[in-house]
């Protein structure tokens, strides 16, 4: 027993370079199956961080389409209220002319009322 001990020994010194590769592999393959608690709680936390990622990026998504659906029913309503105002002016405008026709008509003599009208307004 001896004698293989101290044959092994010799093997050994000569050739370290492969014992060294054989203990490295060896060592190799024990780091890689072994259970790592620190890569599993790395992994844990990539996956809650994701997971606030894409939390926080759905709620972004629904505040802005909160937001634009705000502004377009203000639009809408702005622009109602903006319709509404030109139909009253158009409204006086009409009736106004109304009057002013109305009272040319009523005039003792329409036909030289209008005659005097069109010339002031052709001079203008």
């Amino acid at each position: 027993m001896k004698l293989i001990l101290e044959a092994t020994w010799e093997w050994c010194k000569k050739q370290w370079k492969v014992c060294l590769g054989f203990i490295a592999g060896i060592f190799s393959i024990m780091l890689l199956f072994r259970k790592n608690n620190d890569v599993d709680g790395l992994f844990k936390e990539k996956s809650k961080a994701e997971k606030a990622i894409a939390d926080a990026a759905q709620e972004a998504e629904r505040k802005r389409e909160e937001s634009l659906q705000k502004n377009l029913d203000n639009f809408f309503e702005k622009n109602k209220e903006i319709d509404l105002s030109l139909k009253k002016k158009l409204k006086n405008i009409d009736d106004k002319k109304r009057e002013k026709i109305n009272a040319i008509l009523e005039s003792e003599d329409p036909n030289e009322t209008i005659a005097h009208k069109l010339k002031e307004f052709l001079n203008n």
